[in-house]
């Protein structure tokens, strides 16, 4: 993306889609012919391709629909179909339902194809609702009380 041309250390507030509306599309000057030439090359080494993806946070995730776009086109068109979650902070209610919103988003374009690491360690986050309950059959481990 644009952002990897930055030399200010990137864009994680204010939102990437208020720095620039297509900050998520693929850099032409570094890949001049999309995607396709690294999805190929992977394909015949039996690989599959991933990508790097910080949701936008401004406003509690409000733009999470454009992301779900933005992800659903990358694995509709390109047959990407995992994604590393990164740079999320879910302080509140809201911003926790629009990250559900999110993955629900992602579990319908994608007929619950795509995967997605979520990562969500950065700063203060909430978790009101055991909410990844609907997307996984997977629970966290218990923490211990020292």
């Amino acid at each position: 993306t644009k952002n990897s041309a930055l030399h200010t250390g990137g864009v994680w507030s204010g939102g990437y889609r208020a720095f620039d509306p297509d900050f998520w599309a693929v850099d032409r000057t570094k890949f001049p012919d999309g995607l396709a030439p690294v999805l190929e090359s992977a394909k015949q080494k039996g690989l599959q391709i991933g990508l790097w993806f910080s949701p936008d946070a401004a406003n509690n995730y409000e733009n999470y629909q454009l992301d779900v776009d933005t992800l659903c086109t990358f694995f509709e068109n390109d047959g990407i179909a995992y994604f590393k979650f990164d740079g999320m902070n879910v302080e509140n209610r809201t911003a926790e339902q629009n990250v559900v919103n999110l993955i629900a988003g992602l579990n319908a374009c994608s007929n619950g194809r795509i995967v997605v690491n979520m990562d969500i360690t950065a700063g203060r986050r909430i978790i009101s609702t055991p909410w990844w309950s609907t997307f996984t059959s997977l629970t966290p481990p218990r923490r211990r009380s020292w």
